[in-house]
Order: C-alpha cells, then sequence, then structure tokens
C-alpha cells in the first residue's frame, strides 16, 4: 500500500498525509494491547466426601478426569490428511507419525477403584450405571466397541481402526468384572453426553451392587453409589501487550443460565 502511495503521480499531497496518518493508526493498534475473551466450562467435585465411600465392606474411589490421561490412552499411528484420507510422509519419505488422544471429544472419562473388603466375590454382572445430568437425561457407559466406533467418526484417518486397537489393553470397568475377597479392582466408566455445556450437578450412579450373598450364593443384599460434579461457565478475559506478547488473563467471570 504504501509504495502505490507514493508511485501514483495523481496522489495530492493531503492524500499522502492521510494515508500515512491511517497506516500509522493501524500499526499503534496491532501493536498496542488487545483484549479477547473466551468461554470455559469447569467441571468439579461438588462434594469431596463423595470421591471415596464406604458401604457394606464395598469401597468406591471416583474420579473424573479430563486431562492428564495416563500413557494407555495415547496411541501413535501414521497421520492422514482428514479432508482427502491421503496418509502423510515426511520430507525424507517416511511416514509422518501422530500421537493421537483415544480419550475423544465430548467424553467424560471415570477412573474407579472398587476395594472388596467381605468374605465373597463380588460380581458386576447385574450392576446398573448411568450418568445424569442436570436436566435429568441418562446416559448409559461406553463400551470398547462404542469407543473405537466413536474414534473413527471423529478422526477420519485409515489409521484410526490401529489407533483403535489400543481400547483392547484399556480396562472398562463393566458387567464382565469380577472382584475376590481383599482385593482392589480399578477400572474406566466412560459416557459421552449430548452436551457437556449443561451446567449445574450431574451425577455418577452405580446401582445394584452386590453386598451380601444367601447359603445357595444368590445376592440379598445391594447398594448404590453416588458421586457429584458441578460443571459451571466462566467468561476468561485475555490482554495481549503486543503482536509478540503472551495471552494474560485479567479476569474470570462465572456465567449463569
Amino acid at each position: 500500500m504504501m509504495n502505490t502511495i507514493y508511485h501514483n503521480k495523481h496522489i495530492t499531497g493531503k492524500r499522502i498525509v492521510l494515508g500515512l496518518l491511517l497506516a500509522t493508526s493501524l500499526l499503534a493498534s496491532a501493536c498496542g494491547p488487545q483484549i479477547s475473551k473466551q468461554v470455559r466450562y469447569e467441571w468439579s467435585v461438588f462434594d469431596q466426601a463423595e470421591t471415596k465411600q464406604e458401604r457394606e465392606g464395598l469401597t468406591v474411589e471416583t474420579k473424573l478426569v479430563d486431562k492428564d490421561f495416563p500413557p494407555t490412552l495415547y496411541a501413535v499411528v501414521q497421520n492422514c490428511n482428514t479432508s482427502t484420507g491421503a496418509l502423510l510422509v515426511g520430507p525424507d519419505g517416511k511416514p509422518s507419525m501422530f500421537q493421537i488422544q483415544l480419550a475423544g471429544p465430548n467424553q467424560r472419562w471415570y477412573q474407579v477403584a472398587l476395594t472388596n473388603n467381605t468374605d465373597h466375590v463380588v460380581r458386576l454382572n447385574n450392576v446398573i450405571v448411568r450418568l445424569f445430568d442436570p436436566a435429568g437425561n441418562q446416559y448409559e457407559p461406553f463400551s470398547k466397541e462404542d469407543l473405537a466406533t466413536d474414534l473413527t467418526r471423529s478422526w477420519p484417518c485409515p489409521t484410526a481402526s490401529i489407533a483403535a486397537q489400543q481400547y483392547k489393553v484399556i480396562k472398562l470397568l463393566d458387567r464382565n468384572a469380577e472382584m475376590l475377597p481383599n482385593t482392589t479392582t480399578t477400572g474406566w466408566i466412560v459416557f459421552k453426553p449430548a452436551s457437556l455445556g449443561i451446567l449445574g450437578v450431574w451425577k455418577l450412579a452405580i446401582y445394584e451392587v452386590p453386598v451380601a450373598t444367601d447359603e445357595a450364593g444368590k445376592v440379598s443384599k445391594t447398594t448404590k453409589f453416588e458421586t457429584r460434579t458441578v460443571v459451571k461457565k466462566f467468561v476468561d478475559t485475555y490482554r495481549r501487550e503486543n503482536l509478540m506478547a503472551p495471552d494474560e488473563l485479567v479476569e474470570s467471570q462465572e456465567v449463569t443460565e
């Protein structure tokens, strides 16, 4: 733009001055402080006491994990162009490898540890697990097949099916789980709600957990465990002093709807 201004013989001195002032103003605006806002949803424990509960000789510890996933929830495969599906290679002609997180977008991963302090085997074949959102909608946990399907749908690469093989070594707490006396079993319970942005109290419920059997070995008594999580919405305001400076959080305001 500056070259065009100076080389156009028909531009008057007044227009040149105005052009320079405009350019100076734009430059100052670009280099000066910039303010931006970002919406964030925060999931946090509703009641810390609910993260570890003991009933009838059983102890259940629950933790929502939404970052810092363990290495088992990652897979390294060849990357691709997600628009065409073409596998990518590097400048040296070798496959361009990519680390993909197996905990997919919009999923909720709960790590649950169950300790059996009773004198009998606890089988989860009749246990019912649900996640309830604040609107009362309920969601069933994902199976390994559900996780694999969701991965290949959200990441349309031919190597997605290879990454999905990693789910085989991930332990899910499902109806096949059995807990021997005086042992602890740890595994994942995974959900994919319709929306993670529903504000209010969510509830993870584990129903019909057997705690006693009769002489014939049939379940004679069950219990339930419930863990609540509260979801809040925030608008974060960031300030950047110039184009080269990092964003600095200056305000975080909770939004209620």
